[in-house]
């Protein structure tokens, strides 16, 4: 069922017995218990890869941000916004320091 009002958007469903009769035969639905014992075990590898300069100078000075609003007694709910920012900032600094700084384009891990 369409809306009117909404061009090609879905209001309702219909027939869906229908439908997963139809598409039963060609359907291939496996749950995790049925498929556990064929699963590979888990492997991790750990590769780490340091920080350049200039993603080092970014991500310090989001820390001496983080800092100052971590030495005031007394925290506003802007301060608690803006540590989670400075936060958010320095995990994407460590990715790819264009993401904060759009005059930089470099990270160590493109080679």
């Amino acid at each position: 069922m369409f809306d009117v009002t909404y061009k090609n958007k879905i209001a309702g469903y219909y027939n869906l017995q229908n439908l997963k009769k139809r598409l039963n035969p060609i359907l291939l639905r496996r749950e995790k218990q049925e498929v556990f014992e064929q699963l590979p075990n888990v492997s991790q590898k750990n590769v780490y890869v340091y920080l350049s300069d200039e993603q080092a100078n970014l991500h310090a000075s989001f820390a001496r941000g983080i800092a100052s609003i971590l030495g005031k007694k007394f925290k506003t709910t802007y301060d608690w916004q803006k540590l989670m920012h400075l936060l958010t900032n320095m995990r994407m600094v460590c990715d790819f320091s264009y993401l904060v700084d759009k005059e930089t384009y470099h990270s160590p891990k493109l080679i």
